[in-house]
C-alpha cells in the first residue's frame, strides 16, 4: 500500500480533532438496574472504534461496557416487569403532561452531556 493512501485510509490521532479526542477509555462498570446504579465487577466488553489507528492497522479500544449474565439481565427484566406493573405502575399511570416533562428533563440532561455520548 502507497503512503498516500495508507494515510487517507488510516488517521494518526493528530488527524482526528482536539475535542474528539479520547485521550483514554472510558471504563463503564455500572449499570441501571431497578431504579439503580449498580456496580459490576465482572467481565467487560471492549468496544473498539470504526477508526482505525495508522500505526497498528487495527480499530482502537476506546473503552468497554459491562458484560452482564443471564442472571443480572433476568433481574432487570423483573425489575422492568415490577416497574410496570401490568399497566398499573407509576409510569403508565402518570398523565400524559407529567411523562413529557420527564422526558423533557431527560432530554435536557442528556443535551448536557452531549460531547461525553457523542
Amino acid at each position: 500500500m502507497t503512503d498516500d493512501l495508507f494515510t487517507a485510509v488510516f488517521f494518526r490521532d493528530d488527524a482526528i480533532p482536539e475535542k474528539y479526542r479520547i485521550a483514554a477509555p472510558i471504563e463503564q462498570r455500572e449499570y441501571l438496574c431497578d431504579g439503580a446504579i449498580k456496580n459490576w465487577a465482572g467481565p467487560q466488553q471492549d468496544v473498539r472504534s470504526p477508526i482505525c489507528e495508522a500505526i497498528a492497522v487495527q480499530p482502537r479500544r476506546i473503552g468497554s461496557y459491562p458484560l452482564l449474565t443471564e442472571k443480572q439481565a433476568l433481574e432487570t427484566l423483573d425489575a422492568a416487569c415490577r416497574a410496570y406493573d401490568h399497566g398499573r405502575g407509576e409510569w403508565p399511570t402518570m398523565s400524559v403532561e407529567e411523562r413529557i416533562q420527564h422526558v423533557e428533563d431527560f432530554a435536557y440532561r442528556m443535551k448536557e452531556r452531549r460531547d461525553d455520548v457523542c
